[in-house]
């Protein structure tokens, strides 16, 4: 069957629709016609050029022509965007070097990203860093007190290596 048959046919229904266009794309890039993928990422890319998944797509497309420097562009794009779906391909993928390293770019850009601050903890914790994930909670708890997840993260650090008190000061803080 035609890639992405039934995408062309929703786009005469609704041909102003990015995720339309980026599946098209998708489905364009699995079955090998890169040209025809990155046509549809960049007219999904024309209707909002803030759409991640559209740059991720591309950068991909990219990546399998060789054109590293145009990747990296839209993937620089992606990190601005949304983090998150950079770091959750490379955890897919069980890359958490990779995905680790997305988050402390992310946090060199900006401070202030709590959100980053938390999933780097997170993954800090899953990977069995608990040491290390410890003062990323804690930095969350500093930039947004109202954090609660953080709370909970850190009381739960401390309940496992079997510091009851600190775990009991978090649960009550994240209660308050």
């Amino acid at each position: 069957a035609e890639a992405g048959a039934a995408y062309k046919e929703a786009l005469k229904l609704f041909p102003h629709n990015v995720i339309i266009w980026n599946n098209l794309g998708s489905a364009y890039l699995q079955s090998g016609r890169i040209a025809e993928a990155i046509n549809s990422f960049k007219q999904a890319l024309s209707i909002d050029n803030s759409y991640a998944g559209a740059h991720y797509n591309l950068a991909l497309a990219y990546q399998q022509l060789g054109q590293a420097q145009e990747a990296e562009l839209h993937l620089e794009r992606v990190r601005s965007l949304d983090i998150s779906l950079l770091v959750d391909r490379y955890l897919a993928l069980g890359n958490f070097d990779e995905a680790t390293l997305e988050y402390q770019k992310a946090i060199r850009r900006n401070p202030y990203n709590v959100q980053a601050y938390f999933r780097l903890g997170q993954l800090l914790e899953r990977q069995g860093t608990r040491d290390w994930a410890i003062p990323k909670y804690k930095k969350v708890i500093e930039l947004d007190p109202a954090y609660i997840d953080a709370y909970v993260s850190l009381a739960k650090l401390y309940r496992q290596t079997g510091n009851l008190n600190e775990a009991i000061v978090y649960y009550t803080k994240g209660l308050e």
